[in-house]
């Protein structure tokens, strides 16, 4: 990537995190799927169940991110719907460890899936595909892994974080003097997504002391 400009610098990036996301999402919904076709009424309890737990445990997290208890509960039971197919960081905090303990838990899920509909007798119809997807599955979640481990490893975007500044322009320099507008709610995400960069803001830079020029 070195070789190559900034906006195609982001759009490789972008389909790095697009391709692992998918990759590693599509066996979960291949199990998923196989699961609820042979047991269509206990679909439903599966997911609720998954749901609650990661329901609890994004109150554990103790995210706070809207401005009232109510809205911050409908926030978690969303979180919580979005953590079942794909994880995001939502409240400050190390984010290798419950990244891994996320991943882990929806793999031993899927694991629990697969096992409970391999050892019944009643098999789905065509065969001969379900023992060409199960592999392709399999590869599909390695290669998804190598990508997320290689993206957070060399192209997670480690850059200085600005809460939704307006681009000082030539012609916006009588905002200098002024309160800048800023999405509170948007800030608070890319605080939580952007830990090094904040910190490093946090650093004096040079030419200051303590911060202060």
């Amino acid at each position: 990537l070195l070789g190559l400009d900034p906006p195609s610098q982001a759009r490789v990036v972008a389909v790095i995190y697009f391709l692992w996301n998918l990759l590693l999402l599509w066996p979960q919904v291949l199990v998923v799927a196989l699961f609820s076709a042979l047991f269509p009424r206990c679909v439903a309890l599966h997911f609720l169940s998954l749901w609650l737990v990661l329901l609890f445990w994004v109150w554990l997290l103790g995210t706070d991110f809207m401005p009232d208890p109510c809205s911050e509960w409908l926030y978690r039971v969303t979180v919580a719907t979005t953590l079942y197919f794909s994880w995001f960081k939502v409240a400050e905090g190390r984010t290798r460890a419950r990244a891994t303990i996320h991943l882990v838990f929806l793999l031993n899920d899927s694991l629990l899936l697969v096992v409970a509909w391999v050892t019944q007798s009643a098999w789905l119809p065509s065969g001969h595909l379900l023992q060409r997807l199960l592999p392709a599955a399999g590869i599909c979640f390695l290669l998804g892994l190598v990508l997320r481990l290689g993206y957070y490893r060399w192209l997670h975007p480690n850059c200085h974080w600005e809460p939704d500044q307006v681009d000082r322009a030539q012609g916006f320099r009588f905002l200098e003097g002024h309160q800048l507008p800023q999405n509170r709610r948007m800030a608070q995400l890319a605080k939580n997504f952007f830990p090094k960069a904040r910190d490093e803001a946090a650093l004096p830079r040079k030419g200051e002391v303590n911060g202060v020029l």
